[in-house]
């Protein structure tokens, strides 16, 4: 069963990294019109081969990776619209 659960959470981040290289290589063609494309294929493959867990988990790398690398400001931890100017993630 341990196997089983381990293989499905590592499927899903794979499936995760996948995507977000596929959006990547698309970059020039799509710019900011769809950052979630790819992103629905490994929550798919993710839950397929895990679970609602490792689904979930595909689900919380890709958000956290579109808000990083795909959404302005790009590849900056920076809140856009955060209420206090000063305050910065990184």
């Amino acid at each position: 069963l341990l196997d089983w659960l381990g293989r499905g959470y590592t499927v899903a981040v794979a499936a995760t990294l996948l995507a977000a290289l596929v959006r990547y290589a698309l970059d020039d063609l799509l710019r900011d019109t769809a950052p979630l494309l790819p992103f629905f294929g490994a929550v798919v493959v993710g839950a397929w081969a895990g679970g609602w867990w490792a689904g979930l988990l595909a689900t919380v790398l890709s958000i956290a990776t579109i808000a990083w690398a795909f959404l302005p400001p790009r590849l900056d931890l920076a809140m856009a619209g955060w209420p206090f100017d000063g305050f910065r993630a990184t």
